[in-house]
């Protein structure tokens, strides 16, 4: 994998931001994503060939697992930033008050702070752990295993966490 993430590094293809992303990503996402000759920009993804149906598959797979993991990278960087320098929303609303508004800022810092890295659940949405933030980490944690146990959506994850 270090050897893939080197050659992504020398592509002219992608963004120093999408490296960290397809960094991120399992092999078969990260092969669909380096060997494929496609272009990122900021606007779009074009390949520069015809993909089979698998590699298009891959590609929005590793596409999909880096859209759920945004929140998350955000939240904890801004955490990062506040805990290591005292920083907070004034250079995260620099960096990406286009993106996102203040109180989305603040509400990802605010569960990757309340929502400990250890019981987060990979195949659950950043959503579902907002849901259970304002519990304390181990009714988070029973709520989250039977969301995931019972593939619960947010809103029947809510309901249950209601009851």
């Amino acid at each position: 994998m270090a050897g893939k993430v080197k050659k992504l590094l020398r592509s002219n293809f992608l963004t120093w931001s999408h490296h960290l992303e397809v960094a991120a990503l399992d092999e078969d996402a990260q092969s669909a994503l380096l060997n494929k000759a496609a272009q990122f920009t900021p606007t779009g993804w074009h390949p520069d060939r015809d993909l089979s149906y698998e590699e298009w598959e891959a590609v929005g797979s590793g596409l999909s697992r880096i859209g759920a993991a945004v929140n998350w990278w955000i939240g904890d960087w801004i955490n990062y930033g506040e805990h290591e320098y005292g920083q907070k929303y004034t250079q995260a609303l620099e960096l990406f008050g286009e993106q996102y508004e203040y109180n989305m800022l603040a509400r990802m810092a605010s569960v990757s702070r309340r929502v400990d890295f250890s019981i987060r659940i990979l195949n659950l949405s950043w959503s579902h752990h907002l849901e259970v933030a304002a519990l304390d980490e181990d009714a988070q944690s029973a709520l989250l295993n039977k969301a995931a146990q019972f593939n619960l959506s947010v809103s029947q994850l809510r309901v249950w966490n209601q009851s």
